[in-house]
């Protein structure tokens, strides 16, 4: 660092080192003078007598450079005397670096602390937030869930496969056709004409339509377990929704944050109270939320398209889903959090009622019911069915016998020898046994899930009360009060910095426990084969 003199001090045979710099003060000095208004000395900060203006970026012990430059305040008796200025050698990278950041408002205007063409403050995905966002009233769960069961071409596509399975009751009506039959003798002078029936026993009939009955009845459950995988999904997307919503929420708290605390360190800066560096930082958190909150909306669109996807809307019709209450709020109810006033009943209570509704169980029952109707089916087809031809027969009786007309009657019965449906039968005995086995795994795996998810609703709510009674509100309050002191002095940024970073770090792991507790309410309510609510 060197001090350049006014002109009046400098001497009569400078060198041209010294006169290059001497030039360069010069035009500084008329730059800042046309560019920046002179304020009146009334409106200047108060100076004690040992106050000095503040330090230069290079002249901070901080940097290294104990070595402050000389400076004095300008002479306001005599205008036309220049004041000392202070040239630094060369820009440092870090003062060049502050340059360009502060140019960026500038170059983008309504995207704050972002920089660079690759930063739109509008962008498309933006845009298309907008548009899936705008005029959108809140939503609540039941109402999605409702509406993706009348309105989803999933749920149609799933119910149309009754149809498909009722079709079984017209196919088991189905009976032999009648054969035409004719035997034509030349040489004998025999002709026989008429049909040829098959007849089949009223019991086969009867077995077919019950084996058809029971195959529609678990058709029926196959589709409420679509169903309510269905409903699954719809409970997990509009939870996306919600967590989404909050986290951009709490992205653009801390979005404001920075950018006040980068308003507070620049004020600071200017003071003289702390370096320049603590710009930088301040600068650099606040371009980051900025960033995190742009992604915050993209995901807030990602949700909101899919939700509108699986509910059978178009992918950009207005929806939002409800928000959660505040942490101060701690009396509101939500239908997303759970209700600690009410208590919570014993694991014992779950799995008798997963006994009675879960659908594989029912299902399994259905499918012993089916193979039993099948198996009766079997057994009556041990009786073949009988072939009948009747019609009328003429005899010529050739050369001269008299011509006769008469009926006639022809039976067919196959003898069940070799083949009486063995196979079939020992068949469908065996898929009884292993039904009846299956139906003691399908309880010990139900028993497994609902404890499973049990315990993993229990953490979850105390885990949402633990943040709920102190966590949030301590973790906001630390944020603040580091704030606050630095805003005193009485902290460094970085101090600072990592409070507000552990503060969105506490608020996100909130609402990772609220899509916990949502997952793992969705998860008992299908282990039990029930809502909940």
């Amino acid at each position: 660092m060197e001090t350049v003199r006014p002109p009046q001090q400098i001497s009569k045979k400078p060198t041209g080192c010294a006169v290059r710099k001497l030039a360069a003060a010069a035009c500084l000095t008329l730059l800042t003078a046309a560019t920046v208004p002179v304020l009146p000395a009334s409106a200047s900060l108060p100076l004690t007598k040992t106050s000095q203006p503040a330090p230069s970026f290079q002249s901070q012990p901080q940097f290294g450079n104990s070595a402050a430059g000389t400076s004095t305040t300008p002479n306001q008796t005599n205008p036309t005397l220049l004041p000392p200025i202070s040239l630094p050698q060369r820009q440092s990278a870090a003062r060049s670096l502050r340059i360009e950041l502060d140019d960026t408002p500038n170059l983008i205007p309504g995207l704050r602390g972002v920089g660079g063409p690759s930063s739109p403050s509008n962008s498309e995905g933006e845009d298309v937030m907008d548009e899936v966002a705008a005029g959108a009233t809140p939503t609540r769960i039941h109402q999605v869930l409702n509406d993706g069961l009348i309105n989803s071409p999933r749920v149609a596509a799933a119910r149309a496969q009754l149809g498909i399975s009722k079709a079984l009751y017209a196919a088991a009506t189905a009976m032999p056709n009648p054969v035409f039959f004719r035997d034509e003798s030349f040489g004998e002078g025999v002709r026989r004409v008429g049909p040829q029936q098959t007849l089949e026993p009223p019991w086969k009939l009867a077995f077919r339509l019950l084996a058809a009955k029971r195959q529609v009845q678990e058709t029926k459950l196959e589709i409420l377990g679509t169903l309510w995988t269905f409903r699954n999904n719809v409970r997990r997307a509009y939870t996306e929704v919600v967590v989404a919503q909050e986290t951009l929420q709490t992205l653009q708290d801390l979005s404001e944050l920075a950018h006040k605390l980068l308003a507070v360190t620049q004020k600071r800066f200017q003071s003289g109270a702390v370096p320049e560096l603590d710009v930088l930082k301040a600068r650099l958190a606040a371009s980051q939320a900025d960033i995190d909150t742009a992604q915050g909306r993209m995901r807030v669109t990602r949700a909101r398209q899919q939700l509108n996807i699986i509910l059978g809307r178009p992918y950009n019709n207005p929806i939002s889903a409800t928000r959660l209450p505040t942490f101060e709020a701690k009396a509101e109810k939500s239908e997303l959090l759970p209700d600690y006033s009410t208590p919570f009943a014993p694991v014992n209570d779950f799995i008798s009622e997963a006994f009675e509704n879960r659908l594989e169980l029912r299902q399994n029952t259905q499918l012993i019911k089916l193979n039993q109707a099948q198996l009766y089916g079997a057994y009556g087809n041990m009786l073949p069915n009988p072939q009948v031809a009747y019609g009328h027969s003429t005899s010529t009786n050739l050369p001269s016998g008299p011509k006769l007309n008469s009926p006639f009657l022809t039976l067919n019965i196959e003898m069940p020898v070799f083949t009486y449906s063995q196979g079939d039968i020992a068949r469908l005995k065996a898929n009884g046994k292993q039904l009846k086995l299956q139906a003691d795994a399908i309880k010990n795996q139900i028993t497994a899930d609902v404890t499973a998810a049990y315990n993993t609703l229990m953490t979850a709510r105390n885990r949402l009360k633990t943040y709920q009674d102190h966590v949030l509100a301590d973790s906001a309050e630390v944020a603040r009060l580091a704030r606050r002191s630095y805003e005193v002095g009485q902290s460094d940024i970085n101090a600072t910095l990592l409070a507000q970073q552990a503060n969105f770090q506490v608020r996100s792991d909130y609402l990772n426990a609220v899509s916990n507790y949502q997952s793992a309410m969705t998860d008992l309510e299908q282990s039990i084969g029930e809502p909940l609510e």
